[in-house]
């Protein structure tokens, strides 16, 4: 794996052909009943150049999780990846939305660089000058990073509640 950036280099013809105005990314180590249209629309609302979906728990012990630092209306201020903490924080699912033509811009402008992560190469590097806000996910969503994780998400299923929250 050489890093989303080449992955979104590697699909730039699809996308220059898309009719889309919009690109929704999603990482599958996340599981959730996620309402992507209300997603988009509050991205599109807020004039956010990307929006970063997030939870709210305790940092995954494995695995590159970025945590978000935003002020009060949501603007992200500050992308830590994997901060020594064990505080509940906003903790990015690897789900972001952006404009398709940004985007382009960002992986060819990154890809001449070397660069081969979104989260570091971009995000991070670009947090003061890009509009990027959080939206959390208040509906049910756990991060998978480890068979433990896995194993409890599934022992979560259990119950009833949290099954009608998912499916």
């Amino acid at each position: 794996y050489a890093g989303r950036i080449a992955n979104l280099a590697g699909i730039t013809q699809f996308l220059r052909n898309s009719k889309e105005d919009y690109v929704v990314m999603s990482d599958s180590y996340a599981i959730g009943n996620i309402d992507y249209k209300k997603l988009v629309e509050t991205h599109i609302e807020s004039e956010a150049d990307i929006t970063i979906g997030y939870t709210v728990c305790p940092l995954p012990k494995n695995g590159a999780h970025p945590v978000l630092t935003m002020n009060g209306d949501g603007r992200v201020i500050g992308i830590a990846i994997n901060p020594p903490t064990t505080a509940d924080c906003a903790v990015g699912i690897g789900l972001y939305v952006v404009r398709k033509d940004l985007l382009m811009r960002l992986v060819s402008t990154a890809q001449s660089r070397s660069e081969s992560s979104f989260e570091r190469d971009i995000l991070q590097r670009q947090v003061d000058t890009l509009v990027i806000r959080g939206y959390e996910i208040t509906e049910y969503v756990r991060i998978i990073s480890s068979l433990a994780d896995y194993f409890q998400a599934n022992m979560e299923l259990l119950d009833a509640g949290v099954r009608a929250a998912l499916f």
